[in-house]
């Protein structure tokens, strides 16, 4: 299993954070794996970039921690996996400056104890997460950069809103996605009333089809499942394949009014010596039950949480440096 160093920032990251005391905004644009060795960390502040780099990835997450700490997130999944699978000894962390553009904001190294990155055809299921907690100083200005091919630009959706667009039409210059004989072909089968496109029924009719097929013959409540309201239902969202939380029903004398939920919560984050600070994804709105932790390494040391909140806990561990490990809390 890895060690993870501490993370290191380069000049042109301090010069960077000087600018954003002054109002400049701290963009961070992307994660960077390499395989070369290097002298950590004597090495680092003179880098401008990786050391035989074999692989960039977005930022999936950054969040604010404390006053001047965030927790910069990523995820590589098996269908991301390059052709030939790498030791992963360099993590970076790139950012952009308003004047110099993108920079090397700091890595973390783990030389000798590097994990291996499986190629695409190894078969392998599990991803690679990647979070490390930077300083950056007393500031919101935070921001991730989104790839442009990800997102539409305010000209796209200008020139899509000029279109103006009528599926139904069979007007080419009214639907630029069809052809003109798609279009016509569409609307001749929507304005043929022998088809079933074309349906008479009323409310009054929809709700006697939907009571006939109720097992419970009786009145149709949208809001209600067996008694309980749609709010108490199960409610999943998982923000990666690493880190989530699912809320989950209890009975209760008084469903609608009295939900009762159970909430169950995990991830995968640093744990270091002296406590390292980790968000829930979800705060507990009244208490936390459990809390268990491990990593799954074949050395393995032993994890727990201090200063346990609502809102998160301080993950330690018996190693001597920083280290990753698997937690679960249970609360509601």
């Amino acid at each position: 299993m890895a060690e993870y160093s501490f993370f290191k920032l380069t000049t042109a990251a301090k010069s960077l954070l000087t600018k954003v005391a002054e109002g400049a905004t701290l963009s961070f644009s992307r994660w960077g794996i390499a395989s070369g060795t290097i002298n950590f960390p004597d090495d680092v502040p003179g880098m401008t970039a990786l050391v035989n780099e074999e692989m960039s990835h977005p930022i999936s997450e950054v969040k604010k921690i404390s006053a001047t700490q965030y927790s910069i997130k990523g995820y590589v999944t098996p269908e991301d996996f390059p052709e030939t699978g790498f030791y992963m000894r360099q993590y970076g962390v790139f950012a952009m400056d308003p004047d110099d553009g993108e920079i090397l904001y700091g890595v973390v190294y783990t030389g000798n104890t590097a994990d291996y990155m499986p190629s695409a055809g190894s078969g392998s299921q599990f991803g690679v997460p990647m979070n490390v907690v930077v300083t950056v100083g007393d500031t919101d200005n935070v921001t991730v950069v989104v790839e442009l091919a990800a997102a539409a630009s305010k000209q796209d959706i200008s020139d899509h809103e000029a279109k103006q667009l009528d599926w139904t039409s069979d007007n080419p210059e009214k639907n630029k996605h069809w052809s003109d004989a798609q279009a016509k072909q569409v609307k001749s089968h929507l304005d043929d009333k022998n088809d079933p496109h074309e349906i008479g029924y009323t409310a009054a009719d929809v709700l006697a089809k939907l009571k006939g097929v109720d097992g419970h013959e009786c009145g149709l409540d949208a809001d209600l499942l067996d008694g309980y309201h749609v709010s108490s239902l199960l409610i999943a969202d998982y923000l990666n394949s690493v880190n989530g939380y699912a809320v989950l029903p209890l009975d209760s004398p008084d469903p609608v009014n009295d939900p009762k939920k159970l909430i169950i919560q995990w991830g995968y984050d640093a744990a270091t010596p002296e406590g390292s600070p980790v968000v829930f994804p979800i705060a507990f709105p009244t208490e936390v039950f459990s809390f268990v932790c491990g990593d799954n390494g074949a050395d393995c040391h032993s994890q727990g949480a201090g200063d346990m909140l609502k809102t998160g806990f301080s993950f330690h561990t018996s190693h001597t440096s920083l280290e990753y490990a698997f937690w679960i809390a249970v609360g509601r």
